[in-house]
Parts: C-alpha cells; sequence; structure tokens
C-alpha cells in the first residue's frame, strides 16, 4: 500500500512540475510577443505622427503652442499656451507673446505681432523623422527670423530673432490651426 501511494504521489508531482515548467515557457513566449506588439504599435504611431506633422508644414497652416519660453541663455520659464504662440496660417503669421498677471500692449500681458510670411523652407533630415523649418516673417513691429525644429510627433523649439541683440525661444508643440485654442490679443 505505501509503495502504491509513493508512486502515486511521485507521477502528481511530476505531472505538476511538467505543468508548471510548460506553463513558464509560454509565458516567457507571451512576454517576448507582447513587446513585439507594443513596438510595432508605438511604429505605427510615430508613423501617423509624422505624416500629420508633415502635413501641417506642407500646407503651412500650424500653430506652435508654447508651454515654456526661454531666452538665449537658455532660461526656461513655464507660460500659459493659450497666449504664448506662433500662428502660421499660409502666408500670415502671428507672434504673441503674453503674461496673466497684467495688461500689456495687446491686452494679454504682452506683445503681438501680426505680418507676412515673407520666405519659409523646410529641411528634413536625412532619417526623414525630424524637420527644421526657416522662416523670414515681415510684422508690424518688424522684421524676424525664425528657426523651428520639429521632431515626428510635433514637438517643437522655436529661435526668433529681430534686428536686435536677444532671442525668444519657444519650447511646445505644433497644431493645426483649427485645434490650437489660443487667445490672440491686439495688435498695433
Amino acid at each position: 500500500m505505501k509503495k502504491v501511494i509513493l508512486i502515486s504521489l511521485s507521477v502528481l508531482i511530476t505531472f505538476v512540475c511538467y505543468a508548471q515548467s510548460e506553463e513558464a515557457v509560454d509565458t516567457r513566449e507571451q512576454k517576448i510577443l507582447r513587446k513585439a506588439a507594443r513596438k510595432q504599435a508605438k511604429k505605427l504611431e510615430e508613423e501617423e505622427a509624422l505624416i500629420l506633422t508633415k502635413h501641417l508644414i506642407d500646407t503651412r497652416r500650424f500653430v506652435l503652442i508654447a508651454d515654456y519660453v526661454g531666452n538665449k541663455r537658455g532660461d526656461r520659464i513655464p507660460v500659459n499656451s493659450t497666449i504664448n504662440f506662433l500662428k502660421i496660417d499660409t502666408s500670415y503669421c502671428v507672434i504673441q507673446v503674453g503674461a496673466m498677471n497684467g495688461i500689456g500692449y495687446n491686452g494679454v500681458g504682452g506683445i503681438t505681432a501680426e505680418g507676412t510670411v515673407s520666405s519659409m523652407e523646410t529641411i528634413p533630415n536625412k532619417k526623414g523623422n525630424s524637420f527644421s523649418i526657416r522662416i523670414v516673417a515681415n510684422t508690424n513691429i518688424g522684421n524676424y527670423d525664425i528657426v523651428i525644429f520639429a521632431n515626428a510627433f510635433g514637438n517643437a523649439d522655436a529661435t526668433i530673432t529681430g534686428i536686435t541683440y536677444g532671442a525668444l525661444k519657444y519650447y511646445g508643440r505644433l497644431v493645426p490651426v483649427e485645434l490650437s485654442g489660443t487667445y490672440q490679443g491686439h495688435s498695433f
């Protein structure tokens, strides 16, 4: 009787051990498959974002909504994105800087420059997943050179320089003009 119990117990333990090792193999394979699926989904998401960003730039209808504004030395200040933006709408451009505390020349605590785009040049990088955009804008308060670096996901940095010393930098993202949700103040 003891032999029967020992044999049946050893067979039972063998089956349990075999089932656990088979389950571990399945889990590893499932983990590899899940990782490959996530990688593929991320690649598809990047491709879709690249197509949208390229379309915005090619049609010249985008707004760079600034989450941060910086200066030439690299200091960054978080700002309200509804009143700090750079808008390009075909040949029309708006550069606006504002602050929530105070009333500026434009009514939103800053300055709004409206004008036209006299030239715009887009240069994709070697891989084609980011862009460098150079814009010359003639506004009601001066002429500005604008250089924008945008990646596939629409994250962008812009440097705005005029004829005076210094530079204004925007750090944000590119969005379609229709979906920007920005508030434009008064211009001169």
